[in-house]
């Protein structure tokens, strides 16, 4: 497992294929999910430092439009190759 956690805001946590967001939130990762987060997060120069802040951004943006949306939702995180970000089914 692993944890996230900056001091302003709550903890987010990696199991497996789940990540579990604050207020008993899970959302279950598709095959495709974890290469794209690496690809994003990974920087030549840097190595993987900038990988929080790519899951918080992908990860934070697929969430706000599924909420902003107000679509009844599976809680299945994917990739949605056509727009090259990820979505929540």
């Amino acid at each position: 497992m692993v944890s996230y956690q900056s001091p302003s805001k709550p903890p987010v946590q990696f199991s497996g294929s789940t990540i579990q967001l604050p207020g008993q939130h899970v959302l279950e990762l598709d095959k495709t999910v974890l290469p794209f987060l690496v690809r994003k997060g990974f920087h030549p120069k840097l190595g993987a430092r900038p990988m929080r802040d790519a899951v918080e951004k992908l990860v934070g943006d697929a969430v706000s439009e599924c909420l902003l949306q107000e679509r009844q939702t599976s809680g299945a995180l994917t990739l949605d190759e056509m727009r090259d970000c990820l979505i929540v089914l």
